[in-house]
C-alpha cells in the first residue's frame, strides 16, 4: 500500500552538488597552473614548441581563466586535434575537461579527465582529474563507476582538499547502490574528519537517509529531527518530510501526519509542501481518519502537481466515509476538467462503484460499460463487467445481467473475479426461483442450480470474502426453507472475526432471527447488537430491533430492553409492537423488581387507550410500579383510573381496589384508605360464590388491609371486626392458611399487646398456639404468655412456663435464652441460688455468645457469693469490673455498679478490708453520683464494725443513712441498725435502745423494724427495764408475726411476765 500511495521526493542534487563541486579554492588553483607551466615547457624545447600551438594553448587558457567555458572547451578541442603530440594535450585535455563541468556536460567531460589520467605524462594535476571523473559519474548518476573512481582517488589522495567532497560523494554513490552500510560508514567518516566541514549538513542528511533505509529509525529520525530543527540548514525541510516518511514506513500514521503537517507549517514555500499535504493525506487515509485526509488532500489539490492525484485519493475517502455522492461528483468534476488524465479508467471504475452503492443503477451500469468498452485491457475491465452485472441484476433486468454473464465468463473466466461472478450468478439465479411459483418443479430446480454453484465457488474459492458471500447466499436458501440449524451452521463460519462489511451485518440479523426462533437467546442478542452496532437505518434495521428486543425480554435484560425499545419506537410510531413488547417488558422487569424499567415499559403499554388491548393489564401494572417505587400519589391515580375503567371483572376490580387502599395508605391517606376497604369489601363480599381463589385472596387481603389501617388509626373495636373477617376468610384459603394465619392472629394479637389490654392478648396468642401449633412465632407467643403470668405475679406458674421453654431445645434460640434469663432473675428474687448458678451455666455452655453473657456472668457471681463461694465470685467479678471499665457510659448495663458492690460483698467475706475500701472508692470514682453509693458505705461500715472500730464504723452508716441515694431505703434501715448494733456491742445498752428504736420509727423495713424491737427489748433486759421490754417485744410480735424473731420474742416475753405478773 505504501508503494502505491506514498510519493517520496526524490532530491534534486544536480545544482546543489554542482555548486558544492567547484570549490574557489581548486578553481584558482586550476586556472593559474597551466599557463606556468606552458611557459616553463616552451623555454625548455624551442626547438620542437610551436608559435602556433603556443598561442593556441594560451587562448584556450586565456577562455578559461575568463570563465567563457564553451570556447574555453573548444579551443582545447581545437589545440588537441591541430597539435596531438604537443606535450601541452595532457593539460588541454585537463582544462576543457574542467569547461565541460562547468557546462554541466559531465559525461563529455569524463571522456576528457580519462584521456588526461591515460597520458603517462599528466602528473602534476592527477589527483584533480581522478577527483573530476569521479565527481563526474556521480553527477551521471552512473554509481557504480563513481564508487570506484572515488574509493581509487580517496586511496591514493585521502589527504587532498578535495577529499571532503570526495567521501561525501561516494557515500551518495554507495548509497545509490544499496550499499547502506557502506555509505554509512562514509558519512560517517565525514563527519569525523570534517567536524565543522563544508559539507557537515549534506553528510549528516545522507547519513540519516541511508540509517533510515538500513532500518535504524531512531538513529535516523534524530537526525532529521536535528537536521530540521535548523532552519539554516539547506535540508531543513527535506529532513523533516523524510523524518515523516520514516514514521509513515513504520505504521506510524498519526506521528506521520502530524510530520508531514509541520513542514508545511514550518516551510509553507518548501517545494515538498503539496507532496507533504499528500502523504499526510495519506497518512489519515491509513488510519481512517478519512475527515481529516480529505482536509489533507484538499491542501495538496491547490498544487497543479497534485491536484488529479489529490482529488482522486479525497473522493476514495469520501466514499470510505460512505459518502457517496460527493465522491461522485469529485470523479465528475476530475473528469470533466482533464478527461484524458492518467487515473481516468480507475475514476470511471470508482465512480461508477459510487453510484451502484447510491443505487443509481442505470448511471452505474453507463459507467461500468464505459470501462470496459474503452479500457477493454486495463486493470478494471473484468471488474467493471461484474460490477455491470450486478448494476443489470439490481435493476431486475434479469436478460441483461444474463448476458454481461456470458460476457464476463467468455473473457474472464480463468481470472481472478470467476468465483465472486459465479456467486453472482448464483444470486441471480435465487432471484429468478423467488419469482416462480411455489409448486413449479422449475423453482426447486433453479434453487438446485443455485445451490451447487454457490458451494463450488465455497469450495474453489481462496478469497475469504467470496467465501463468505457464498455461505450468506446458500443461509438465504436454508431460511426460505426453514432449515435453520444448517443455516446457522453455515453462517458460524462466515462471523469469525468482529462485523466489519454489510455482509456481516446481513448474516448476523439472517443468524439471529434462526437464533431467536430456535429460543438461543444468548446468541440472538449476541448477533442482534452486533448488527445494530452499526447497521444503518432501513427496513432490516426494525427487523432487528423487534428481534432484539423480544431476546431481551426473554433474558430479562431490562436496561437493554428500554434503549431499544424507544429505538422501536422511533422506527415504528404507528405500530402496536411496542404496546405488546412493552407489556411484555414491564411484567418481566417487574418479577425482577426493576420499578422504574417497569414503569416505563407499562408507560408504552398503555400510552394509546383505543384499540389497545394491552390498555387494562399495562394500567394495572404501571399502577404497580409506581407503587413500588413509594410513588403512591401517582400509583393511587391508575389504580383508582382502572376501578373505574373495569368494575364487573372480580378479579382485576378487586385487586384494583385492594391497590389503592394500600397506595393510599403508604402515601399516609390512612383515612382514605380505610374508606376504600370498607367500599370494597360492601362491593365484594356478597359477590363470593363460586368466585375465583384468586378473588378470594384479595377480598381476605381488603380484610386484613382494613384491620391493619383501623389498628393505625387506633380504632380497635373497628380493627377487631376487620381481624374477624379475615380470620374468617382465611378459613377458606388453605394455602393463605398454612402461610399466613399465624402472622394474622400474632399481629392482631400484638395489637391488644400494645393497647395493655392483655387478657385480650392472651386470648390471641393461645388462639395462636391452637390454630397453628407448628408456626415458628409459637415461641414467640409462649414467651409472652409466660412473661404475661410473671408480670401479673403468678411467679410459680411463670416459672413452670419458662422452664418449658427453655429445656426445650427445638424452641427457638432466642426464646429459650429469654426464658433462662427470666428464670434467673425469677431464682434470684426467690433465692434459689443454686437453681440460679445451674440456669447461668446453662446459658454460658449453651449460648456462649447470648446478648446477656455479662449479665449471666453477673448473676453467677451473685449466686457464687450467696453459694458461701467468695473467691470464686471475686474471680468472675474481678474479670467483669476490667470489661466494664473499657466501656463507655452508654454502652455499660444498668446494673454495672452492682460488680463493684458484690466485689467489695466479697473481700468483706474474705476479710480483705483494704481493698474493699478500695473498690468502693474506685466506684465512687467512676460513678460520683451513684444511687448506690450508700450501699458502699454501708459495706465499709461493716468492714470496720468487724474490725472493732465502731466508732469508724458508725461514721461509714452514717453516711449511708445521710448520703440521698440511701434515704428511705432498706438499705439506710440496715445502717441505723448496725449504728445501735456496734453500740451494743459496746455495752452501750442506752445508746443502743434508743438507735434500735429509731430504725423502727423512722424506717418501713419489716426485717429491720422486728430485729431492732428485738434488741432493744434485750437492752431493756440488760437495763432491767421490764416494763420497756415486755412494751418490745408484744410490739414485735403484734405487728410482725412473720418476722423470725417471734418465737424467741414469745419466750421472752412470757419469763418476764411470770416474773413480774404486775406488769
Amino acid at each position: 500500500m505504501f508503494a502505491t500511495w506514498f510519493k517520496i521526493a526524490r532530491r534534486f542534487k544536480f545544482a546543489s552538488l554542482l555548486r558544492l563541486a567547484m570549490p574557489q579554492s581548486a578553481g584558482l588553483r586550476l586556472a593559474g597552473l597551466p599557463a606556468v607551466l606552458a611557459v616553463v615547457m616552451f623555454l625548455l624545447f624551442p626547438a620542437i614548441a610551436s608559435a602556433d600551438a603556443v598561442g593556441d594553448y594560451n587562448l584556450a587558457v586565456q577562455f578559461y581563466k575568463q570563465q567563457r567555458w564553451k570556447m574555453a572547451g573548444e579551443a582545447c578541442e581545437e589545440f588537441i586535434n591541430k597539435y596531438p603530440e604537443h606535450v601541452q594535450v595532457p593539460m588541454a585535455h585537463l582544462y576543457w575537461g574542467q569547461s565541460l563541468v562547468h557546462l554541466s556536460e559531465f559525461d563529455a567531460a569524463r571522456t576528457q579527465f580519462r584521456a588526461y589520467l591515460s597520458n603517462p605524462k599528466a602528473i602534476s594535476d592527477r589527483p584533480l582529474a581522478m577527483y573530476r571523473l569521479g565527481e563526474c559519474s556521480y553527477f551521471l548518476d552512473d554509481a557504480k563507476s563513481a564508487e570506484q573512481e572515488l574509493t581509487r582517488f580517496l586511496n591514493e589522495h585521502g589527504d587532498h582538499e578535495l577529499a571532503e567532497w570526495a567521501i561525501v560523494y561516494l557515500a551518495h554513490s554507495q548509497f545509490q547502490l544499496n550499499k547502506t552500510k557502506e555509505a554509512i560508514r562514509s558519512f560517517e567518516k565525514s563527519l569525523n574528519d570534517y567536524k565543522d566541514g563544508h559539507l557537515k549538513s549534506e553528510a549528516e542528511y545522507g547519513l540519516a537517509r541511508a540509517l533510515e533505509v538500513d532500518r535504524q529509525s531512531e538513529r535516523a529520525e534524530a537526525l532529521y529531527r536535528k537536521i530540521a530543527a535548523d532552519s539554516a540548514n539547506p535540508h531543513a525541510g527535506d529532513a523533516q518530510f523524510h523524518f515523516a516518511a520514516s514514521l509513515f514506513s513504520q505504521g506510524k500514521y498519526k506521528e506521520a501526519d502530524q510530520a508531514f503537517l509541520a513542514l508545511t507549517t514550518a516551510q509553507p514555500k518548501h517545494r515538498l509542501v503539496p507532496l507533504a499535504f499528500l502523504n499526510a493525506g495519506y497518512a489519515e487515509y491509513q488510519s481512517r481518519e478519512f475527515r481529516n485526509a480529505i482536509q489533507r488532500f484538499e491542501k495538496a489539490a491547490e498544487s497543479e502537481d497534485q491536484l488529479l492525484t489529490a482529488q482522486y485519493w479525497a473522493a476514495l475517502s469520501y466514499k470510505s466515509l460512505g459518502e457517496y455522492a460527493q465522491a461522485s461528483k469529485i470523479f465528475q468534476e476530475s473528469l470533466l476538467a482533464e478527461p484524458n488524465q492518467p487515473l481516468a479508467e480507475n475514476i470511471h471504475f470508482q465512480r461508477g462503484d459510487a453510484e451502484l452503492r447510491l443505487g443509481n443503477y442505470e448511471l452505474a451500469l453507463q459507467l461500468f460499460e464505459s470501462v470496459y468498452t474503452q479500457w477493454a485491457e486495463g486493470k478494471y475491465s473484468d471488474d467493471s463487467v461484474h460490477s455491470a452485472c450486478e448494476a443489470a441484476f439490481q435493476l431486475g433486468d434479469f436478460k441483461k445481467a444474463e448476458d454481461l454473464n456470458e460476457l464476463f465468463q467468455s473473457r474472464y473466466a480463468d481470472g481472478g473475479l470467476k468465483q465472486v461472478q459465479d456467486l453472482l450468478y448464483g444470486r441471480i439465479l435465487m432471484a429468478r426461483g423467488d419469482q416462480l411459483e411455489a409448486a413449479s418443479p422449475e423453482k426447486k430446480a433453479v434453487y438446485q442450480q443455485a445451490e451447487e454453484l454457490l458451494k463450488s465457488v465455497v469450495e474453489s474459492t481462496k478469497v475469504d470474502e467470496t467465501r463468505k458471500l457464498a455461505q450468506f447466499q446458500l443461509a438465504r436458501a436454508y431460511e426460505r426453507v426453514g432449515d435453520d440449524d444448517t443455516l446457522i451452521a453455515v453462517l458460524s463460519s462466515v462471523i469469525e472475526n468482529e462485523p466489519m462489511s454489510q455482509l456481516d451485518f446481513d448474516a448476523l440479523l439472517l443468524r439471529a432471527n434462526a437464533y431467536l426462533r430456535k429460543k438461543e437467546y444468548d446468541n440472538a442478542i449476541i448477533d442482534y447488537e452486533a448488527f445494530l452496532k452499526d447497521a444503518t437505518p432501513s427496513k432490516l434495521l426494525q427487523d432487528g430491533y423487534t428481534g432484539l428486543v423480544a431476546a431481551l425480554i426473554a433474558k430479562q435484560d431490562w436496561e437493554n430492553v428500554t434503549a431499544n425499545l424507544d429505538r422501536l419506537k422511533e422506527h415504528d410510531p404507528q405500530s402496536t409492537e411496542p404496546h405488546r413488547l412493552g407489556l411484555a417488558a414491564g411484567d418481566a422487569a417487574y418479577d425482577a423488581k426493576l420499578w422504574p424499567q417497569a414503569e416505563s415499559f407499562f408507560q408504552i403499554a398503555t400510552s394509546e387507550k383505543s384499540g389497545n388491548e394491552y390498555y387494562l393489564a399495562g394500567l394495572s401494572g404501571l399502577g404497580h410500579a409506581l407503587y413500588q417505587q413509594e410513588k403512591f400519589a401517582e400509583s393511587a391515580k391508575a389504580f383508582e383510573k382502572l376501578t373505574e375503567v373495569q368494575s364487573d371483572d372480580l378479579k382485576l376490580g378487586t385487586h384494583a381496589w385492594y391497590m389503592l387502599g394500600m397506595a393510599h395508605r403508604q402515601a399516609g391517606e390512612t383515612e382514605a384508605a380505610l374508606t376504600v376497604y370498607e367500599h370494597a369489601l360492601e362491593k365484594y363480599q356478597a359477590k363470593t360464590q363460586g368466585a375465583d381463589p384468586e378473588v378470594l385472596q384479595t377480598i381476605y387481603s381488603l380484610a386484613k388491609g382494613a384491620a391493619r389501617v383501623s389498628r393505625d388509626l387506633m380504632k380497635n373495636a373497628i380493627a377487631e371486626n376487620y381481624y374477624n373477617v379475615a380470620f374468617e376468610r382465611i378459613q377458606a384459603l388453605p394455602e393463605i392458611k398454612n402461610a399466613e394465619l399465624d402472622k394474622l392472629i400474632y399481629e392482631w394479637a400484638d395489637m391488644h399487646y400494645n393497647a395493655k389490654d392483655y387478657a385480650r392478648a392472651d386470648e390471641l396468642f393461645n388462639l395462636l398456639i391452637e390454630e397453628a401449633p407448628t408456626s415458628d412465632l409459637v415461641d414467640d407467643a409462649s414467651l409472652i404468655l409466660a412473661e404475661s403470668l410473671r408480670f401479673s405475679g403468678k411467679q410459680n406458674e411463670a416459672e413452670t412456663a419458662f422452664r418449658k421453654l427453655a429445656t426445650n431445645k427445638t424452641v427457638d434460640d432466642f426464646v429459650r435464652q429469654r426464658s433462662l434469663v427470666h428464670l434467673v432473675d425469677l431464682d434470684a428474687e426467690a433465692g434459689e441460688w443454686e437453681q440460679v448458678l445451674a440456669d447461668c451455666n446453662t446459658l454460658e455452655t449453651e449460648f456462649p455468645e447470648n446478648t446477656h453473657r455479662l449479665y449471666v456472668r453477673y448473676r453467677t457471681a451473685e449466686s457464687l457469693l450467696h453459694l458461701s463461694r467468695p473467691a470464686d465470685a471475686a474471680a468472675i467479678l474481678t474479670e467483669l469490673m476490667t470489661q466494664l471499665s473499657g466501656q463507655s457510659k452508654e454502652e455499660k448495663p444498668t446494673w454495672w455498679e452492682d460488680v463493684w458492690l458484690l466485689k467489695a460483698e466479697s473481700l468483706l467475706e474474705a476479710k480483705d478490708y483494704q481493698n474493699l475500701t478500695k473498690t468502693v472508692d474506685e466506684l465512687n470514682t467512676l460513678s460520683p453520683d451513684s444511687k448506690l453509693a450508700h450501699r458502699g458505705e454501708l459495706l465499709v461500715g461493716r468492714a470496720l464494725e468487724q474490725q472493732a472500730k465502731f466508732v469508724e464504723a458508725r461514721a461509714a452508716y452514717t453516711r449511708a443513712i445521710e448520703l440521698k441515694s440511701g434515704k428511705g431505703t432498706e438499705s439506710a434501715a440496715e445502717a441505723q441498725f448496725r449504728i445501735a448494733e456496734s453500740l451494743l456491742k459496746e455495752k452501750n445498752y442506752k445508746a443502743a435502745l434508743k438507735e434500735f428504736y429509731r430504725v423502727y420509727a423512722a424506717y418501713d423495713s419489716p426485717e429491720y423494724e422486728a430485729a431492732a424491737l428485738y434488741q432493744a427489748a434485750r437492752c431493756d433486759v440488760s437495763l432491767k427495764n421490764w416494763k420497756g421490754a415486755v412494751q418490745s417485744y408484744r410490739t414485735l410480735i403484734t405487728e410482725f408475726p412473720e418476722s423470725q424473731h417471734l418465737g424467741e420474742a414469745k419466750k421472752q416475753l412470757a419469763e418476764i411476765e411470770q416474773a413480774f405478773p404486775d406488769l
